[in-house]
């Protein structure tokens, strides 16, 4: 079997797994509307699914290697491969080629994930510094800030403790990006086993106690930043501390 060939049966799979891309919810929509499964592929659905399978690889492509296609040079490739002709280039010739692009593409991120970086760390040392001259707000010799919400009396955590907690994670805008609040279930956790900045406040809290926290970058998760935190990012939590328990405890309630 030429490779071509084999291309082709891989792209039939992806064709076939292109469903798992759109929501669930469309496709009940969908059936609702008709729960008679089509049984031949008739000239709608040739064309529908290969206009999505068009939508899925250019966006893919995009997301991986840029915008810098030729998208001439792009579809001949395409066609010359889906008809078994001749390959323009040799394997090596075409891999060294996605190597180069591969390895631009990955510079230019870096670039740009750098000046983000710089950029954010010059805005979160500017509203950390503003932040702390409000009433309230206490600042740590780590440059954590906190500002009391509500006292409690229980339980301070030890760093050999697990602790249970609510909590909203936003940013400086008001973005949230997580909150066990809104998912309506606590978080259990060991008080080392997070952030620095969380490990600090926790152990300055006690049951019962909910705190605004606001976690320089140095404290969270710095220039690396995490998922759909951007690097040097301040973080602002909302953590209300519910129990404090040892490692037996939790695994019984996990």
């Amino acid at each position: 079997m030429s490779p071509q060939n084999i291309h082709i049966k891989k792209l039939i799979v992806s064709i076939i797994g292109l469903g798992a891309c759109f929501s669930g919810q469309v496709f009940a929509e969908e059936a609702s509307k008709d729960s008679q499964q089509p049984t031949e592929v008739s000239a709608e659905l040739k064309e529908k699914a290969s206009y999505s399978v068009g939508v899925k690889y250019a966006n893919d492509i995009r997301t991986e290697l840029g915008e810098v296609f030729d998208l001439k040079m792009l579809k001949s490739g395409f066609d010359d491969s889906f008809a078994d002709k001749k390959i323009k280039y040799t394997p090596e010739e075409m891999q060294q080629a996605l190597t180069q692009l591969q390895q631009i593409r990955t510079a230019g991120l870096e670039k740009e994930r750098q000046k983000v970086a710089k950029e954010n760390l010059s805005e979160a040392e500017e509203f950390l510094s503003k932040n702390k001259e409000k009433s309230g707000v206490k600042t740590t010799d780590s440059g954590l800030q906190y500002e009391v919400l509500t006292s409690g009396k229980g339980e301070k955590p030890s760093p050999d403790k697990f602790v249970s907690v609510h909590y909203k994670g936003s940013f400086p805008d008001g973005k949230v990006f997580d909150s066990s609040i809104e998912r309506d279930k606590p978080l259990t956790f060991p008080v080392v086993g997070v952030i620095p900045g969380w490990t600090e406040a926790l152990q300055m809290m006690s049951v019962g106690d909910k705190w605004k926290v606001y976690v320089p970058p140095s404290l969270a998760y710095q220039e690396a930043g995490k998922g759909p935190i951007p690097p040097n990012q301040v973080l602002i939590f909302e953590i209300e501390l519910l129990d404090v328990m040892d490692k037996d405890e939790a695994a019984k309630n996990s």
